[in-house]
């Protein structure tokens, strides 16, 4: 029977973190599981809620390090199972998926990773609406990534070098899949439902203001950096051309500013306008096309500190803490 070391990565998840595990326990009807409860330093009662369950315990020792990367990875270094299945501390985990994920691994040898679909419960801010008009990648077939989550082979992991890279703040599962896919892995999603997602209801200002202070709109540019000198640049360029044509437009009206030349501030300008109308008529509605103008400029300065930001080893250990050990702990 294969091992299933199911990691669930959480930061102040005591609204959903009785839900997530619940929703894994049945498992270890079927399998053999181990259960790992990633945590960064939560300040609520995360840890006090899941202390109730039969699961192991770790979390970071440096709140600094906080990062959607650093959570699997931590949990990583604590699992060993043959197969793992990263989940969000505000999911629940939909009875069935993992069966069907294990057959299809039998079957394809190259198969590194399997999602299923994502019922989302996100709503009341920009963000969560555009994942859901756009269906955000989620769609059944071969994939780059794993969004939102999935179960992978261990032997890929090992091979490729790391699990996720604890420098990014997020698009951590986008660079896995690059990663995997450079190493001649492939990567599918089900046309099953794999988890459903609690998501942020903050209201957008918030929801912004959030995304900025954590850092979490760094990681397109730390992912961007990530990929230099990869056979995967080019592919990672392409998910933020509208990022990087906005970079631009922002070097052309520094230089415009400095040489006193508008011949360099007006094509700025005009790209700007047009990022505006575009975004007016996509959202038929003033408001909306503001919030998203906004947004995307907010994206694009994140980018920017992002590529400027040093990376640490992504495959050194995470300093850590075991708070609890249940069955299965590779170092205990």
């Amino acid at each position: 029977m294969a091992l299933i070391s199911v990691i669930v990565k959480a930061l102040n998840e005591e609204a959903h973190i009785r839900r997530c595990i619940e929703s894994i326990l049945p498992l270890r009807a079927s399998h053999d599981v181990q259960i790992i409860l990633a945590d960064s330093l939560s300040t609520d009662g995360t840890i006090a809620f899941a202390a109730d369950y039969p699961i192991d315990i770790v979390q970071l020792r440096d709140p600094a390090e906080r990062s959607c990367g650093i959570g699997a990875q931590l949990g990583f270094q604590h699992s060993i199972g043959d197969y793992l299945y990263i989940i969000d501390g505000d999911m629940e985990l939909f009875a069935g998926f993992i069966n069907e994920a294990l057959a299809q691994f039998a079957l394809d040898p190259k198969l590194a990773g399997i999602g299923g679909l994502v019922e989302e419960h996100g709503a009341g801010n920009y963000e969560f609406e555009r994942r859901a008009a756009m269906n955000d990648g989620l769609v059944p077939g071969m994939v780059e990534a794993l969004d939102m989550g999935g179960l992978y082979r261990r032997t890929a992991l090992v091979e490729v070098g790391y699990f996720t890279n604890r420098n990014l703040h997020s698009y951590e599962e986008k660079e896995l899949g690059f990663r995997l896919g450079a190493a001649g892995y492939t990567l599918r999603r089900l046309p099953v439902w794999a988890v459903r997602h609690h998501g942020k209801t903050s209201a957008t200002g918030a929801l912004l203001a959030s995304r900025w202070t954590s850092r979490h709109f760094q990681g397109s540019g730390e992912l961007l950096r990530s990929a230099i000198g990869t056979p995967y640049l080019g592919r990672v360029a392409r998910l933020f051309w509208r990022l990087l044509l906005i970079a631009a437009s922002y070097g052309l009206a520094l230089a415009g500013l400095i040489l006193l030349s508008p011949l360099l501030l007006l094509p700025a300008l005009g790209f700007h306008l047009l990022v505006a109308a575009y975004l007016l008529v996509r959202e038929r509605d003033g408001k909306r096309a503001a919030i998203g103008y906004i947004n995307l400029n907010i994206l694009t300065l994140a980018m920017l500190g992002g590529l400027l930001t040093r990376p640490r080893d992504p495959a050194a250990p995470i300093e850590d803490i075991t708070v609890k050990t249940y069955g299965h702990d590779p170092r205990s």
